[in-house]
């Protein structure tokens, strides 16, 4: 009896059960698989569009970033150019000021105590002349130390002038008119030269020769007295 039991139940077939093969034909397999896939599809589709966007966003700002930097150093930079420039500027100034400078303190004190007779003595120049050399020695010089004896007594100073002319005769003339200098005391021509290739002087016409002479004046007190007083009434 549970032999045929056995035999029956194995007969039966099960009433419910979903069959493991699927009966549809192939074209509607694939739509139906297609269906399941095209939303996976497009999600991954969407998915990585918006990573794109994401980097390409990521990129924009660094980008973005970056070329604010940029200008910001380009600024930094033009300014650092103009004060480089300003500070050229400045050492341009500096040079020349050290550069007049020296010049002031190679112009000894007393070439400007006696430049009221330098004026006084360019005025009396004799036509054809010029003046292109002048100097002073304020104080009583001793003579024994002096390099050449001069024929002038030492004075209370003693001024260097030397012209150029185109004649022997011009200082001889130079020196009569200097006798209205003030404080004239003494005047004589220490040397004189002949240049053919001198060049003219300042406003002159070029000469086919030149004559420069050094004369040695001597001045007492009132040369110097007059320049105290011109500068305490100041």
């Amino acid at each position: 009896m549970s032999v045929l039991n056995r035999a029956r139940s194995r007969s039966q077939v099960l009433e419910g059960a979903t069959p493991r093969v699927s009966l549809l034909p192939p074209s509607q397999r694939a739509a139906l698989k297609h269906e399941k896939t095209l939303p996976k599809l497009l999600l991954m589709i969407v998915a990585s569009a918006a990573v794109a966007a994401l980097i390409a966003g990521a990129g924009f700002v660094t980008a973005m970033f970056a070329q604010q930097r940029l200008d910001v150093l380009d600024a930094e930079s033009n300014a650092l150019i103009t004060q480089l420039a300003e500070f050229g500027e400045v050492q341009q100034l500096l040079s020349r000021s050290q550069t007049l400078t020296a010049l002031r303190q190679e112009a000894t004190g007393e070439e400007v105590m006696f430049i009221d007779l330098r004026d006084e003595i360019a005025l009396g120049l004799p036509e054809g002349s010029a003046l292109v050399g002048f100097s002073a020695s304020n104080g009583v010089v001793d003579p024994a130390a002096a390099e050449a004896p001069s024929l002038c007594g030492p004075g209370a100073a003693k001024l260097t002038v030397t012209i150029r002319s185109a004649q022997f005769a011009a200082a001889a003339d130079l020196i009569d008119r200097m006798s209205a200098v003030t404080g004239f005391e003494c005047a004589m021509a220490t040397s004189s030269t002949v240049d053919a290739s001198a060049p003219p002087a300042e406003g002159e016409e070029a000469l086919p020769s030149s004559v420069t002479t050094i004369i040695e004046l001597t001045v007492n007190e009132e040369a110097r007295s007059t320049r105290f007083a011109a500068k305490e009434a100041n």
